[in-house]
């Protein structure tokens, strides 16, 4: 009866919707941007998909073909066993172990390392242990901020028959709604044949707001009603966004909701496509609930803070998951006016404390000068902003495109050094070598340019002497500073690199205590075994659980003895260079 009389309601609401003129709302207004913002994540499945291809290509070939022995068959047969040999032998405890324990792994390598792995399985999945093997790396994925990673995955692979059919379906929506693919979602919603249940009422709620995206805002009003008569659960956020997106609520404030709920992990992702399509600002204390998987979200939401916008769009880039285009052009789409731009000292000084505003304000400040000599000024004021804030990052590869338009002459030889370093962060390094080898035709040869062609020597090569090199040169220098820890960690790598064990550290008897973190012995062994045993695969699951929350500066030297020892074997050594090179970094050698 309740139904009936809603129905009757509705049908006279109906008539005073449409007096109200209520627009319909279009999918993708803001085109450029969420294709800008969207490019680098089809490019990964695009890499994904061709990958497979690849794969099935390749096996067709080797089917049809007489199988060659060789050393480098050997070599790849060696890395498919290894591999295999992991994951059979890996037990689903002692894989959340690894999986809970390297959720902050700061080593950029050895992340890429463990991502890499976790990446790249390829299951049998007949095989039920494969399937919860699989279904833990998903997860994991989209517990930790990786939800792109996640639909990757599931993208591998069919999971229409899977028992966990309804935590896929929950990333694949979720996915879809975090990176405003509504089209595609209410698609793939409609379409779909299997049966699954999304907790939390999820499915109903994403019908809904399909319904209002189609302008059915009856039939919306229905699938509500009957909702929240048939569930002891209501989701006061929902119903807020969703009342106001009808048009029965003239305003809301996102503050004001509670996002502490169980749920509201799971239900974020929508509430943000909902706020996005009603033009309700996110705020950084909703940002802060998932940062990484919530980056793209907030970045496409035109209403949300820009500071806001601009602080998701530098985590998601230093995170890859966008591009240095998207975020350029997020930089340039912030609204300052001619007279900020054209008194700089005034704007930088009344946004002192926002640096993220002061980083679109330089790189557009650099733009909007006519003469290079004073786009160069700019430039060289918006790097050394960036250095101060870890920023650089972002900073010179931003500028990549400007400095080609500065011209290789004596009137710009003073500033070489700087912009030789901004080439070398670029890996453009002949272009690095013109600046320094103008500035020292110029200035002569200092302590500036001699630090630039230490870096080049470095970072051009593709093998270890040049460190080595840097080492031994620099070796005695550097055991003479006073930080005791530059000390050891020189003596290590000489002992790990050349077996020399000359250089010994001067005993200090009030120095008994050493405050770095030191695993326990068991997890040491585990790691050694691992080396001399050639599990590459568990040597980086050890490593990277055992440095966890860890800076390379706050490992402790005789762990890091073994990690150092262990990558002198893994993959023929073939990451020693940058792994030093990152530890050098983490020490401020470099």
């Amino acid at each position: 009866m309740k139904i009936k009389i809603l129905i009757f309601i509705l049908l006279i609401l109906t008539s005073v919707v449409k007096s109200n003129e209520i627009e319909i709302i279009e999918l993708h207004s803001n085109k450029s941007l969420d294709e800008m913002v969207l490019e680098k994540v089809n490019e990964q499945n695009s890499i994904t998909d061709s990958d497979e291809n690849e794969t099935d290509i390749n096996n067709e070939q080797i089917s049809n073909e007489d199988i060659i022995e060789n050393d480098n068959t050997n070599v790849v047969d060696l890395e498919i066993i290894e591999t295999s040999n992991f994951w059979n032998d890996i037990e689903l405890n002692e894989l959340n172990f690894f999986l809970n324990n390297s959720n902050n792994i700061k080593s950029e390598l050895i992340k890429a390392e463990f991502m890499k792995i976790l990446s790249e399985e390829n299951f049998d999945y007949s095989i039920e242990k494969n399937r919860n093997i699989f279904f833990i790396i998903v997860k994991n994925f989209y517990k930790n901020g990786e939800i792109n990673k996640a639909y990757e995955l599931l993208n591998s692979r069919n999971y229409d028959n899977d028992k966990e059919i309804n935590f896929f379906k929950l990333v694949e929506f979720n996915y879809l709604l975090s990176t405003f693919q509504l089209d595609t979602l209410c698609e793939n919603k409609d379409i779909s044949e299997l049966e699954f249940k999304l907790d939390y009422n999820l499915l109903d709620k994403i019908d809904i707001f399909c319904l209002i995206l189609q302008n059915k805002l009856l039939e919306a009003e229905l699938q509500n009603s009957i909702m929240l008569e048939t569930t002891n659960d209501i989701d006061n956020n929902f119903q807020e966004l969703y009342q106001f997106l009808i048009g029965s609520n003239e305003s809301i404030d996102l503050s004001t909701m509670d996002f502490d709920q169980q749920y509201s992990s799971d239900l974020i992702f929508l509430y943000s496509a909902m706020s996005r399509i009603g033009d309700i600002p996110l705020n950084d204390n909703f940002f802060k609930i998932d940062p990484n998987n919530l980056a793209i979200p907030v970045i496409l939401n035109s209403a949300t803070n820009i500071t806001t916008r601009l602080k998701a769009a530098n985590i998601a880039f230093l995170n890859e998951i966008i591009n240095i285009e998207s975020l350029a052009a997020l930089y340039q789409s912030v609204d300052f006016n001619s007279n900020e731009l054209n008194k700089p000292e005034d704007t930088i000084n009344q946004l002192s404390n926002n640096k993220e505003m002061l980083m679109a304000f330089y790189y557009q400040l650099t733009n909007i000068q006519i003469f290079p000599s004073e786009r160069l000024n700019v430039l060289i004021d918006f790097w050394m902003f960036a250095k101060e804030n870890n920023l650089e990052k972002i900073a010179y590869q931003l500028s990549t495109k400007i400095i080609t338009s500065i011209e290789l002459n004596s009137q710009n030889a003073s500033n070489g050094v700087e912009i030789a370093l901004s080439y070398i962060y670029n890996k453009k390094y002949e272009e690095a070598q013109k600046w320094n080898n103008l500035y020292e035709s110029s200035k002569g040869v200092d302590d500036k340019s001699t630090y630039v062609n230490l870096l080049l020597d470095l970072y051009k090569s593709d093998d270890l002497q040049p460190v080595i090199d840097f080492i031994n040169l620099n070796s005695e220098k550097l055991t003479q500073l006073n930080d005791k820890q530059t000390k050891e960690l020189v003596i290590l790598l000489l002992n790990v690199i050349q077996g020399d064990n000359k250089n010994i550290i001067e005993y200090d008897f009030n120095d008994i205590f050493d405050d770095r973190k030191m695993p326990s012995l068991m997890m040491n062994n585990l790691i050694v075994d691992s080396i001399n045993f050639d599990k590459n695969n568990k040597f980086i699951f050890l490593v990277a659980t055992s440095i966890n929350d860890l800076e390379w500066s706050e490992i402790h030297p005789e762990h890091l003895k073994i990690i150092l020892e262990g990558f002198t074997k893994y993959e023929d050594g073939i990451l020693m260079k940058p792994l030093i090179l990152e530890i050098f970094k983490s020490y401020k050698i470099l």
